[in-house]
């Protein structure tokens, strides 16, 4: 569903104190911000480009997603925000799903639309959570009618349109299109997907022929895609996943070419000692020769050994997830 949101911490480092700190389920021990961040990935977004973030398992896309997150709640409080933290958790078979019923005057050969109700009210329900006072001030730009006895009229807020979705499964699909063509209006709402591949990838579910649908062919796939195709005036972000083949991004080219595919480059030996030195701040690791942790609010240099960083960079080649493997068990290795 969507990921509550998370806060960016004070943290003292290696004699300087640096704001950009995250503590995250997906980034143990924490995340400090990359230059990369600031320098590639935060002027495509100014600029409204849609960006995928791509790499290998444990390269941080993560982490990176969830860092550009914070930032932009932080900067832009009153913004409406939709971070749905697993993409793939809407495609792989777990939620009831229906076909929609077929408009007056569909041609033929025009693919079915599907539905999935039960998780689209659910999703609605956490955007709602998560985006409380957004959502009550953001005001809607069209009047929305959902059968005879649920009408939104122009003006009101988002968070009419996102009670109606939350409560009536029934209407949940046809809220979800309102409630996503309003935030395509919003320069300062922001999307954030991971394992956005899901989206340009075949499902698990089946159609009455037993074959697998395309992702985009659900209801829920269609309301995101047009934010990868620049069709929208929104921050917009995903992240690839490779933990599951299931899912690859083979089509992503061909379904949003307008989607800039960044990819996230290796740490360097300045970001391994900077994260090293974090994970001894929080008291995540010890150094190789025993080291107690040192108290996250200290102050002053924290020390290292050049030889340990050299070593953790060889053994981890800048990837993430290796160097917090190494850090936990320094000796192991």
């Amino acid at each position: 569903m969507v990921a509550t949101a998370t806060t960016l911490q004070r943290l003292s480092i290696g004699g300087h104190t640096t704001t950009h700190f995250l503590k995250s389920s997906a980034a143990a021990g924490g995340l400090l911000m990359r230059p990369f961040v600031d320098s590639q990935l935060s002027p495509l977004l100014a600029k409204r480009t849609p960006v995928i973030l791509d790499g290998p398992v444990g390269s941080g896309k993560t982490c990176i997603l969830e860092h550009a997150v914070a930032l932009h709640r932080q900067s832009h409080p009153d913004a409406v925000v939709v971070h749905i933290p697993d993409a793939t958790e809407y495609f792989d078979g777990r939620y009831i799903y229906s076909a929609a019923p077929v408009p007056t005057g569909t041609l033929p050969g025009t693919p079915r639309t599907w539905n999935l109700p039960t998780a689209t009210s659910a999703l609605l329900g956490s955007i709602a959570r998560s985006n409380t006072k957004p959502a009550a001030s953001t005001s809607i730009s069209a009047s929305y009618a959902f059968g005879t006895s649920a009408t939104v009229d122009s003006g009101s807020p988002l968070s009419a349109l996102l009670a109606i979705g939350a409560k009536d499964v029934e209407r949940a699909e046809d809220v979800a299109e309102a409630v996503f063509a309003e935030l395509r209006l919003l320069p300062n709402a922001m999307l954030a997907v991971d394992a956005v591949n899901a989206l340009f990838s075949s499902s698990m579910y089946h159609d009455h022929h037993s074959h697998r649908i395309p992702s985009r062919h659900f209801a829920f796939g269609k309301n995101l895609l047009p934010f990868f195709q620049a069709k929208s005036k929104s921050v917009v972000l995903g992240a690839t996943s490779r933990a599951n083949p299931r899912y690859p991004a083979t089509k992503q080219a061909s379904i949003a070419p307008a989607a800039v595919v960044v990819p996230v480059p290796a740490l360097a030996r300045a970001e391994v000692s900077d994260l090293l030195r974090m994970y001894r701040a929080t008291g995540i690791s010890a150094s190789s020769s025993g080291a107690a942790p040192i108290d996250a609010e200290a102050t002053g240099e924290l020390p290292m050994d050049e030889s340990e960083i050299d070593r953790v960079l060889l053994l981890s080649g800048g990837n993430p997830a290796k160097v917090l493997d190494l850090a936990r068990a320094p000796t192991a290795f």
